[in-house]
């Protein structure tokens, strides 16, 4: 519940102090000398924006760049606004670079426990699943047919929408080795149909209504989702982002449980598994 609630009164503070700040430079009451600040107040919401319109994994998950440029406009503002004392611009520093900190290192990690359920080696449990259009459908339907399995949170993530995309290039260089691409989420149908449509290849969409298979194998991530999202129809608990490959038998030949919502497996890593599993692609990965 407290990260739930941190991202949206971070983001919405930021966004209140940057239009003061526009205001206030606007208003000649702050100068250029103030652009730092306005930098860094800016900042945060450019890098979530970009996880919506990039399309793709950040592949620093220590944000440096972005890091760096947050520390060099709160030190500016610090040095600029101590002497005489703007208790303003302090305190819309404060609340960006700290907030930032608090993101980068406490809101990104999952606090997950490892599945106690899945594991390399071992045999695909049985769960039931939902198809878009309502049919229950068993876990053992996919245990004779390799398979690459994607636990993602919803729509709403946009690191998941990015995996999302990166397996939609994959996908068209492994289904002539009859590898199956299954997608899982506990989001509604009109989502999951919605996501669905976004992509021009054959994924396996299922939904996991209730989250009850995500209790049963230890994915089940309560308050995920960002506080005030409820309002565009999104449900508040969901899926820890996971990947998965199991064989023609049903064993788990890979297994990744991401402890930063960040950090998704690259696409490569999925390619290498399948090669020795005897599937290599028939094409080269293009680069994401």
């Amino acid at each position: 519940m407290r990260k739930s609630l941190f991202l949206s009164v971070w983001l919405l503070g930021l966004s209140a102090a940057f239009g003061h700040g526009l205001y206030l430079l606007s208003a000649q009451i702050w100068s250029w000398r103030d652009l730092p600040l306005l930098l860094s107040l800016a900042l945060p919401l450019i890098f979530i924006g970009s996880l919506y319109w990039r399309r793709q994994r950040h592949r620093n998950p220590y944000l440096t760049s972005w890091s760096a440029l947050m520390a060099l406009g709160f030190i500016t503002t610090a040095l600029q606004n101590l002497r005489p004392f703007d208790y303003v611009s302090m305190a819309y520093a404060l609340w960006a670079y700290f907030g930032w900190l608090a993101y980068k290192r406490w809101y990104s990690f999952l606090d997950r426990q490892p599945s106690p359920v899945l594991a390399v080696g071992s045999s695909l449990p049985e769960f039931s699943l939902e198809t878009p259009g309502g049919q229950q459908l068993s876990s053992r339907v996919f245990k004779n047919q390799p398979a690459i399995w994607l636990f993602y949170r919803g729509s709403w993530c946009p690191l998941c929408v990015a995996q999302i995309h990166e397996m939609a290039a994959l996908y068209r260089q492994i289904n002539q080795q009859g590898v199956a691409i299954i997608l899982v989420s506990g989001q509604s149908q009109k989502q999951t149909q919605g996501l669905a449509q976004r992509f021009d290849v054959p994924f396996t969409f299922l939904r996991d209504p209730d989250l009850a298979a995500a209790r049963e194998l230890g994915l089940y991530h309560k308050w995920a989702l960002p506080l005030g999202m409820q309002a565009l129809g999104h449900a508040s608990d969901a899926y820890y982002p996971t990947a998965m490959i199991t064989d023609g038998q049903g064993l788990i030949r890979y297994l990744n449980q991401s402890e930063n919502y960040r950090e998704r497996p690259d696409p490569q890593v999925f390619l290498e598994t399948l090669k020795q599993m005897g599937l290599a692609p028939t094409e080269k990965l293009a680069e994401a």
